[in-house]
């Protein structure tokens, strides 16, 4: 940009300095119209000449200041210099004149004049100035292309700073779209989803910024929603259920307490048949038998309360694996143990805990054939505070549509039971704000995974549930 400017700056000099020469050509012409009249006698041309002669002196100090500060000042001033010689042998050559005049030589000084002018002093102004001009010409003619090629370059410049801003802000949009636009516009599509109900909904936002967090915590208030969800439908149901069966329950036993009543009367009565005794018998076994089912059911629908108090878990787990040895080696099947001493204690209710696990390890037992092994283990995950119980055994397994319905109340694979046993264990799992997940296949056996967190359980529902569960 300077160089353009210095390319006009010296441009617009050069043509000033051409002005003023050709300015300084008309005057000092001019000045010789002024011979005439002052040969002539004419009143008030010698103030005209002396006049003129100053004027053209005045324009020679500005052709000579002008071009004092341009690039060829040398060439100017020799000019000047050569114009100013001849303006001074033209007012010699004026004076000798008017004096061959004064002295009766009119046509003598004349003539001399005219010869001078004509042959020397016009000539020398006229070449002289026109050296000037063409001199100037080419100064305008090599300023103007000195611009031209500074402003080519200008052009080049602006073109260059465009097209890189261009880019710079076609970057800028596709980088503010990849990191902030997209990932908004996801995080609102799953906002929407999640007002729909979709709480099950991920989100594709990938990264550890501030967005990426967000998304990760959407997705995890969801899924807790979810949960809750899950939970508490479950609660309302088991307690519509826990409702109607205490109500049938009630009903049933009045009934079955007279049936049995009448049965143990007529047993004891003396004049009762001696065939019909052993009737009677099977009667209030089979009445004592639908009671205990009822009790059973009772107790499994009934809201689980967990008084949680530090425990040692693998004591825990210990005992309950003594206690199922009997059935074990009845079946011929191994019990082995794996207990991570980092667990130590943690907040359980030792009595719910004991009742959990003897559900699972049974369970497993009865899924065991003979010479196969049930596997115990207990490890503590520090990363998130957890500790975890696994049961696994190498029975036949299960199909993925007996493991959606494995802790659906009433629903059982066996021939005996009632199906309330895994209700009842994750029920008391989820009371402890812990999960139970199950990974099985058909024929490769099973695995029970009990996750129980280090800290106490937050607020619990009447079922026993924790109110943010984390499965």
């Amino acid at each position: 940009m300077s160089r353009l400017q210095t390319a006009i700056d010296q441009g617009n000099a050069s043509l000033k300095s051409q002005r003023m020469a050709l300015e300084m050509r008309s005057r000092v012409l001019s000045t010789s119209d002024e011979v005439d009249a002052l040969f002539k006698g004419v009143e008030g041309a010698n103030q005209r000449f002396e006049a003129s002669i100053k004027g053209c002196r005045g324009a020679l100090l500005d052709l000579d200041g002008g071009s004092a500060s341009s690039p060829s000042a040398d060439d100017d001033r020799r000019a000047a210099e050569r114009l100013g010689r001849a303006l001074t042998n033209f007012e010699r050559a004026v004076r000798r004149s008017l004096r061959y005049t004064e002295e009766g030589q009119d046509d003598k000084g004349l003539e001399r004049f005219r010869r001078y002018v004509t042959d020397r002093f016009a000539p020398e102004v006229t070449h002289t100035v026109d050296l000037l001009v063409e001199l100037h010409n080419q100064r305008v003619t090599d300023g103007q292309n000195r611009a031209s090629l500074a402003r080519r370059r200008v052009n080049v410049l602006v073109s260059v700073s465009s097209l890189l801003v261009l880019i710079v802000g076609i970057a800028s949009i596709s980088l503010v779209e990849k990191w902030l636009l997209v990932p908004v516009e996801r995080l609102v599509l799953a906002a929407r989803g999640i007002s729909r109900g979709e709480y099950r909904r991920k989100i594709p936002v990938e990264g550890d910024d501030e967005l990426g967090q967000l998304a990760r915590e959407v997705e995890s208030m969801s899924s807790s929603i979810a949960d809750f969800q899950k939970q508490l439908v479950e609660k309302e149901r088991m307690a519509a259920v826990g409702e109607m069966t205490a109500s049938v329950a009630h009903n049933i036993r009045n009934p079955l307490a007279s049936i049995r009543a009448l049965a143990q009367t007529c047993q004891r009565d003396p004049e009762t048949p001696e065939e019909s005794v052993p009737t009677m018998k099977t009667i209030v076994e089979t009445v004592d038998r639908a009671d205990r089912w009822l009790r059973d059911l009772l107790v499994a629908l009934r809201p689980v309360r967990v008084e949680a108090t530090l425990t040692e878990i693998n004591d825990r787990v210990t005992a309950v694996a003594s206690a199922c040895e009997l059935s074990a080696s009845r079946r011929g099947v191994e019990i082995t143990l794996d207990l991570d001493e980092r667990v130590g204690s943690i907040p359980v209710d030792p009595r719910r805990i004991d009742q959990a696990l003897l559900v699972l390890v049974q369970n497993a037992i009865d899924a065991s054939s003979e010479g196969s092994k049930v596997a115990i283990s207990t490890e503590a995950v520090d990363e998130s505070e957890e500790v975890l119980l696994k049961i696994s055994d190498e029975g036949e397994g299960m199909t993925e549509e007996v493991q959606k319905k494995l802790f659906t109340p009433y629903f059982t694979t066996k021939k005996s039971g009632i199906g309330l046993g895994l209700s009842l264990t994750q029920r008391i799992i989820f009371g402890h704000g812990g999960t139970i997940d199950v990974d099985s296949a058909a024929g490769h056996g099973c695995l029970m995974t009990v996750r129980l967190p280090r800290r106490s359980p937050g607020r619990k529902g009447q079922d026993g549930t924790d109110s943010n569960p984390r499965r």
